[in-house]
């Protein structure tokens, strides 16, 4: 019976080798792409969902840096430090499975400029959002309490006073989905923005049609507001 030669042999084996390697490496960068869908921007400190579905430990584990986001105790207390945009056809869940309470960070009690554009953070809804059985809240770190909003506006006799800017919840006009909150508490939220500003009211419907808002305690808002047609 013939043997191979040892040259031919060892040969067939490297190539076999470099196929495995290119196949696993190839697999790796289309799991890599897939999986590419939570993108922080540190310009405008914004966190961007462009999953089907994510969760606030999808982001934790994606953007992996706790001066962003991180737990503060084993209590499952969130600490948010950015704002939040769920894109169309997006879904992002903040439910008891991850989190007790979500603090999110004013702008304005951290050191920022006061700019309207970035005056602070913000939950913004292109897609959907499920809020369910949690706490969220904005926080100075400054005061370790709420951020507190001394703004007001008068219509009746054009008295406006400016309010230090707080996180807001805001579901857009083209929002895909709907922005479901649901056995929640919503507090502390939202600002007077001054003349041609305007308010940010703390949680706003702008779209999001069918949404379902129910057994919550919602208070401390600047205001409550849906203008959805």
């Amino acid at each position: 019976m013939s043997t191979l030669p040892f040259f031919f042999v060892v040969s067939t084996l490297l190539i076999l080798v470099s196929i495995l390697v290119v196949f696993e490496e190839g697999v790796h960068l289309v799991q890599s792409k897939s999986a590419a869908c939570i993108f922080y921007d540190p310009i405008v400190k914004v966190i961007t969902i462009k999953c089907k579905t994510a969760s606030l430990r999808d982001i934790a584990n994606e953007v992996n840096d706790p001066k962003i986001l991180k737990i503060e105790n084993p209590d499952r207390v969130w600490q948010l430090n950015a704002g939040i945009r769920v894109e169309k056809g997006s879904t992002l869940y903040m439910n008891s499975s991850d989190l007790y309470w979500l603090k999110i960070l004013s702008k304005s009690g951290n050191g920022y400029e006061r700019k309207k554009e970035a005056s602070t953070n913000v939950i913004e809804a292109h897609g959907t959002l499920k809020i369910d059985s949690i706490k969220l809240t904005s926080w100075d770190i400054f005061t370790n309490d709420y951020a507190r909003n001394p703004g007001s506006r008068d219509l009746s006799d054009g008295r406006i006073q400016m309010g230090a800017p707080r996180p807001y919840i805001s579901v857009e006009s083209d929002a895909t989905g709907t922005t479901d909150i649901t056995n929640s508490e919503i507090a502390y939220l939202g600002y007077e923005g001054g003349v041609g500003a305007g308010p940010d009211d703390g949680l706003t419907y702008f779209g999001g049609d069918g949404s379902i808002i129910k057994n919550n305690n919602i208070h401390d808002l600047y205001l409550v507001s849906t203008q959805m047609e």
